[in-house]
Protein backbone atom coordinates (compact mmCIF):
# COMPACT_ATOMS: atom_id res chain seq x y z
CA UNK A 1 0.00 0.00 0.00
CA UNK A 2 2.80 2.27 0.56
CA UNK A 3 4.38 1.73 -2.86
CA UNK A 4 0.90 3.28 -4.32
CA UNK A 5 1.07 6.14 -2.08
CA UNK A 6 4.54 6.61 -2.98
CA UNK A 7 3.36 6.51 -6.55
CA UNK A 8 0.80 9.23 -6.36
CA UNK A 9 3.47 11.70 -4.52
CA UNK A 10 5.62 11.21 -7.03
CA UNK A 11 3.02 12.27 -9.20
CA UNK A 12 1.62 15.27 -8.28
CA UNK A 13 5.43 16.43 -7.51
CA UNK A 14 6.45 15.53 -11.13
CA UNK A 15 3.02 17.55 -12.05
CA UNK A 16 4.14 20.57 -10.46
CA UNK A 17 7.53 20.75 -12.76
CA UNK A 18 5.37 21.44 -15.55
CA UNK A 19 4.41 24.75 -14.67
CA UNK A 20 1.89 26.95 -16.75
CA UNK A 21 0.91 29.55 -13.86
CA UNK A 22 -2.12 28.92 -11.73
CA UNK A 23 -5.59 31.07 -13.36
CA UNK A 24 -6.14 32.86 -10.19
CA UNK A 25 -4.07 33.51 -6.93
CA UNK A 26 -4.79 33.63 -3.34
CA UNK A 27 -4.30 37.14 -1.27
CA UNK A 28 -2.74 36.05 1.52
CA UNK A 29 -2.11 33.09 3.44
CA UNK A 30 -4.94 32.96 5.57
CA UNK A 31 -7.23 32.15 2.35
CA UNK A 32 -4.49 29.42 1.58
CA UNK A 33 -5.39 28.34 5.20
CA UNK A 34 -9.22 28.53 4.27
CA UNK A 35 -8.87 26.59 1.14
CA UNK A 36 -6.82 23.68 2.91
CA UNK A 37 -9.43 23.59 5.72
CA UNK A 38 -12.52 23.21 3.19
CA UNK A 39 -10.58 20.43 1.29
CA UNK A 40 -9.90 19.04 4.37
CA UNK A 41 -13.28 19.12 5.20
CA UNK A 42 -14.28 17.55 1.98
CA UNK A 43 -11.79 14.22 2.10
CA UNK A 44 -13.09 13.22 5.63
CA UNK A 45 -16.36 13.17 4.25
CA UNK A 46 -14.71 10.74 1.59
CA UNK A 47 -15.12 13.58 -1.15
CA UNK A 48 -11.89 13.50 -2.41
CA UNK A 49 -12.17 14.87 -6.37
CA UNK A 50 -14.11 17.84 -4.58
CA UNK A 51 -12.00 18.47 -2.11
CA UNK A 52 -8.78 18.48 -4.65
CA UNK A 53 -11.14 20.52 -7.29
CA UNK A 54 -10.98 23.61 -4.60
CA UNK A 55 -7.29 23.59 -5.82
CA UNK A 56 -7.90 24.05 -9.59
CA UNK A 57 -7.45 27.48 -10.12
CA UNK A 58 -5.02 28.05 -7.72
CA UNK A 59 -2.58 25.07 -9.48
CA UNK A 60 -0.07 25.77 -12.08
CA UNK A 61 -1.27 22.82 -14.21
CA UNK A 62 -3.13 22.57 -17.45
CA UNK A 63 -6.92 21.37 -16.68
CA UNK A 64 -6.09 17.54 -18.52
CA UNK A 65 -3.37 17.10 -15.87
CA UNK A 66 -5.12 18.01 -12.63
CA UNK A 67 -8.00 16.00 -13.52
CA UNK A 68 -5.82 12.95 -13.91
CA UNK A 69 -3.91 13.65 -10.41
CA UNK A 70 -7.51 13.80 -8.89
CA UNK A 71 -8.63 10.90 -10.53
CA UNK A 72 -5.31 8.74 -9.06
CA UNK A 73 -5.83 10.64 -5.74
CA UNK A 74 -9.55 9.64 -5.81
CA UNK A 75 -8.90 6.20 -6.44
CA UNK A 76 -5.60 5.64 -4.29
CA UNK A 77 -7.47 7.23 -0.97
CA UNK A 78 -10.42 4.92 -1.74
CA UNK A 79 -8.07 2.28 -1.58
CA UNK A 80 -6.34 3.56 1.79
CA UNK A 81 -10.28 3.97 3.42
CA UNK A 82 -10.80 0.12 3.06
CA UNK A 83 -7.45 -0.47 4.92
CA UNK A 84 -8.02 2.54 7.48
CA UNK A 85 -11.67 1.88 8.34
CA UNK A 86 -14.06 5.15 8.34
CA UNK A 87 -13.10 8.51 7.90
CA UNK A 88 -13.51 9.96 11.54
CA UNK A 89 -12.12 13.66 11.42
CA UNK A 90 -8.81 15.91 10.40
CA UNK A 91 -6.88 17.83 12.47
CA UNK A 92 -4.53 20.87 12.15
CA UNK A 93 -0.87 20.00 12.62
CA UNK A 94 1.35 22.71 11.90
CA UNK A 95 2.79 25.64 9.90
CA UNK A 96 5.97 25.42 8.30
CA UNK A 97 7.60 28.97 6.59
CA UNK A 98 10.38 29.06 4.80
CA UNK A 99 11.06 33.04 4.27
CA UNK A 100 7.98 34.27 3.78
CA UNK A 101 7.59 32.81 0.37
CA UNK A 102 7.04 29.24 0.36
CA UNK A 103 4.23 27.89 3.28
CA UNK A 104 2.94 24.57 4.03
CA UNK A 105 0.21 23.46 6.12
CA UNK A 106 0.19 19.81 7.32
CA UNK A 107 -2.63 18.06 8.00
CA UNK A 108 -3.92 15.01 9.70
CA UNK A 109 -6.97 12.82 8.30
CA UNK A 110 -8.52 10.43 11.18
CA UNK A 111 -9.15 7.23 10.34
CA UNK A 112 -10.73 4.04 12.72
CA UNK A 113 -7.20 2.22 12.32
CA UNK A 114 -4.54 4.76 11.40
CA UNK A 115 -4.34 8.49 9.90
CA UNK A 116 -2.95 10.30 6.83
CA UNK A 117 -0.77 12.79 7.02
CA UNK A 118 -1.64 15.62 4.23
CA UNK A 119 0.71 18.17 3.39
CA UNK A 120 -0.65 21.51 1.18
CA UNK A 121 2.65 23.83 -0.31
CA UNK A 122 2.17 27.39 -1.11
CA UNK A 123 4.72 29.40 -2.86
CA UNK A 124 4.30 33.39 -3.31
CA UNK A 125 6.47 33.89 -6.59
CA UNK A 126 5.47 38.06 -6.05
CA UNK A 127 2.38 39.52 -4.72
CA UNK A 128 0.13 36.56 -3.86
CA UNK A 129 -0.04 33.16 -3.42
CA UNK A 130 -0.87 29.49 -5.51
CA UNK A 131 -0.63 25.80 -4.56
CA UNK A 132 2.80 24.61 -5.79
CA UNK A 133 1.23 21.28 -4.03
CA UNK A 134 -0.55 18.72 -2.50
CA UNK A 135 0.60 15.44 -1.09
CA UNK A 136 -0.92 12.76 1.29
CA UNK A 137 1.47 9.46 2.60
CA UNK A 138 0.90 7.06 6.04
CA UNK A 139 4.25 8.07 7.19
CA UNK A 140 2.60 8.98 10.93
CA UNK A 141 6.53 8.87 12.41
CA UNK A 142 7.30 11.94 10.42
CA UNK A 143 4.70 14.23 12.65
CA UNK A 144 6.61 12.60 15.85
CA UNK A 145 9.94 14.32 14.91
Amino acid sequence: MKSKIVVLILLSVVLTLSWSGPNKTLSSIASAKVLADKAMADAVKGNYRKAFSRFRPYWPLEKKEIDQVIIKIDGGMKLLQKRFGKSISYEFIERKNSKGFLMRYIYVQKFQNALVRWSFTYYKPGKHWHILGVSFDDNYEALLR
